[in-house]
C-alpha cells in the first residue's frame, strides 16, 4: 500500500519522483511543455501527498478526458 503524506518511504518516493521526470520529459520529447501547475502536482504526488486516484482527477479536470 503507498503510504500518504511526507513520511513516504524514500525508495517509493525515489520511484515516483523519477516517473514524473519521465514522463515530463517524454512529453517534451512530443513537443508539450508541463506547466507549473502541473509540475506541482506531479511533485505533490511523488512525495505521497494525492494518490494516483486524485493525480488522475486533477489531470483530468485540467485538461478533459481526451489525455
Amino acid at each position: 500500500m503507498i503510504k500518504r503524506g511526507p513520511s513516504a518511504e524514500p525508495a517509493e518516493y525515489a520511484a515516483r519522483s523519477n516517473a514524473a521526470r519521465l514522463a515530463t520529459a517524454n512529453n517534451a520529447i512530443e513537443g508539450l511543455h508541463a506547466s507549473r501547475e502541473t509540475e506541482a502536482i506531479l511533485d505533490s504526488w511523488a512525495r505521497g501527498e494525492i494518490d494516483d486516484d486524485e493525480l488522475m482527477e486533477v489531470t483530468l479536470r485540467k485538461y478533459g478526458p481526451g489525455v
